[in-house]
């Protein structure tokens, strides 16, 4: 089951800052739709550098189990 907080706020972009506070990384969720339909995308940053890498998913339940896996305390994932 899909937390409320991600089915709500998802569509407006999702990030946290993990590791540790002097490493500066951060990961951004972002929905994208096309013609095939809708995917989740997590993109990963350093600083304030573009992304050096980014993750694809087709569910809301394997979006979510990634962000688990990033930050398991989803109260910590701000909208953007």
């Amino acid at each position: 089951m899909v937390s409320q907080k991600l089915a709500k706020n998802v569509d407006r972009g999702l990030w946290v800052e993990y590791g540790a506070p002097e490493d500066s990384y951060s990961a951004a969720v972002c929905e994208v739709q096309d013609v095939d339909g809708v995917t989740y995308v997590i993109s990963f940053h350093k600083g304030d550098m573009p992304a050096f890498k980014s993750e694809s998913y087709d569910s809301l339940e394997a979006l979510e189990k990634r962000m688990r896996e990033i930050e398991p305390d989803m109260c910590k994932w701000r909208v953007r």
